[in-house]
């Protein structure tokens, strides 16, 4: 009978240099490697020693199994339609021509391209869940001797957690990468039609802080730009801005009237009636492109001028700090959400329990 691979056994040499180097110290001590060296040093240590042993790789391995395919990433989530998630599995095996399950098949550097393939697969916590490796060519770089050059392909390993219970799978990687790399899945698995990317805001009514509400923590940064509320926003009404800000701080050192008047008169002029329909602070943030609030700490949503700004703003992503309970102990983890890549983040090196407490909130 054939010998079901885990997540250690599915690992690679990238995957290792994911692992602070503490960790990474930790594991060399556990196998007597040295423990002296950079971080890739270390990695590369484990990896020579581990490669092709599987025992060794479940003695030494298996013990970090829930760190090994996450760390800091990115992660897209993709739904399939109802009811079409059921046998996935069954076709994966059908389609890709070994078992990956029971064998890893890495293809010839001379046959990878730029389009991600299947080379290994491990079992999740139960039947419905499971972790998919895909390898791609993801560059070329030049090696430069005298007057000669070599071209070396790169490649990149991308991990896929497909979960059939909830019509889900997520990719974890950059969103340019996700995306093909969900294409070759569903081309793989024969669900091309049924799949679509998750709107990771729509369980949140297309809001950030009720996703930070969800999540049980706090919106530490947000990422938005100024509602477009003036098409054209020429130099003199910028200038007239800038020179009411002025005069406001002149006010404030010396209680010069004269010169707010003055400045507001010129703005009044400058804005003509769009001075009297829109509110100043919406007029100021016209003339900028990206507007970034953050604190340390605390809930952004707990500063006045925060509130004072929001209503004059578009989120486009923000940083949610939330706080989740492993191996009996809090640990606080970081992400950034991006509305435009419909992605997540991980400031924080992710484990496989954050990345289900954040899963279930969005599915």
């Amino acid at each position: 009978m054939d010998t079901l691979l885990d997540i250690q056994n599915i690992t690679h040499h990238s995957d290792l240099l994911r692992l602070s180097k503490n960790q990474l110290v930790e594991i060399c001590t556990d196998m007597d490697l040295p423990t002296d060296g950079y971080r890739p040093e270390l990695a590369f240590s484990v990896w020579e020693k581990v490669k092709g042993n599987t025992q060794l790789q479940n003695e030494k391995l298996k013990p970090w199994k829930t760190r090994l395919l996450c760390g800091r990433t990115s992660v897209m989530w993709y739904q399939l339609d109802v009811g079409t998630s059921k046998g996935i599995k069954e076709a994966l095996l059908k389609q890709c021509g070994f078992n990956p399950f029971n064998d890893i098949k890495m293809p010839p550097k001379e046959e990878l391209t730029s389009t991600p393939i299947l080379i290994s697969a491990a079992s999740g916590d139960n039947e419905s869940e499971y972790f998919l490796r895909f390898i791609y060519k993801s560059g070329v770089t030049k090696n430069i001797y005298g007057d000669e050059m070599q071209l070396i392909p790169s490649s990149s390993i991308v991990t896929v957690y497909v979960n059939e219970d909830i019509n889900c799978f997520e990719v974890r990687s950059e969103p340019g990468t996700a995306s093909k790399v969900a294409k070759s899945f569903a081309r793989l698995i024969n669900r091309e039609i049924a799949l679509a990317p998750r709107n990771i805001l729509v369980p949140f009514g297309n809001n950030v802080e009720a996703m930070a509400d969800a999540l049980g923590g706090n919106l530490i940064e947000a990422l938005s730009k100024p509602e477009s509320l003036l098409e054209d926003f020429t130099s003199e009404q910028t200038e007239a801005i800038a020179k009411v800000l002025t005069a406001f701080d002149e006010y404030l050192a010396a209680e010069d009237t004269d010169s707010l008047t003055k400045e507001l008169k010129d703005a009044k002029i400058a804005f003509g009636d769009e001075l009297l329909s829109v509110p100043f602070a919406a007029l100021i943030l016209s003339g900028i492109e990206k507007v970034s609030l953050g604190v340390a700490g605390r809930d952004l949503r707990e500063l006045a001028l925060y509130d004072f700004l929001k209503p004059h703003l578009q989120h486009q992503g923000g940083f949610i700090q939330f706080v989740v309970q492993e191996d009996g102990l809090p640990q606080s983890y970081t992400i950034k959400v991006g509305l435009k890549s419909n992605s997540v983040y991980f400031v924080t090196p992710a484990t496989e329990d954050v990345l289900k407490f954040v899963r279930e909130r969005i599915f």
